[in-house]
């Protein structure tokens, strides 16, 4: 549940000239967040070409829930269906927890990056 003291969620979009896109998530991932979660990706995945990599760097991801879990699975599931392989980046640990837990870690691309350097886009 988004709270009054925290921020609703903030998307913001990075692309390369190289097919990465990354999209930074900032707020709350609940139940009342997740469709724009889940807008974000399919507007990077509809209109031309889509990306050869989305990456959603979660570092300033403040809650999680099983709708914000979902939203997840949704978006590997549309990402995998357009060809574009779905990276989860800088995952505070109780998110990567979740993720773990729910055996989900290993059908997403590469490791689950956990590091505090936010990913970039490649150069152009």
């Amino acid at each position: 549940m988004t709270h009054p003291h925290l921020p609703p969620l903030y998307l913001r979009t990075e692309r390369s000239g190289t097919g990465t896109v990354v999209l930074r998530v900032t707020g709350d991932l609940d139940h009342e967040t997740a469709p724009d979660l889940l807008d974000a990706v399919t507007d990077e995945l509809a209109g031309g070409a889509p990306p050869a990599e989305l990456v959603l760097d979660l570092a300033g991801v403040a809650v999680c829930d099983s709708s914000g879990l979902s939203a997840l699975i949704v978006a590997l599931r549309r990402t995998t269906a357009a060809g574009t392989a779905l990276r989860l980046a800088s995952l505070p640990p109780r998110v990567l927890r979740v993720v773990k837990v729910t055996g989900l870690e290993g059908h997403f691309a590469g490791a689950l990056d956990t590091g505090r350097d936010s990913p970039r886009p490649a150069e152009s």
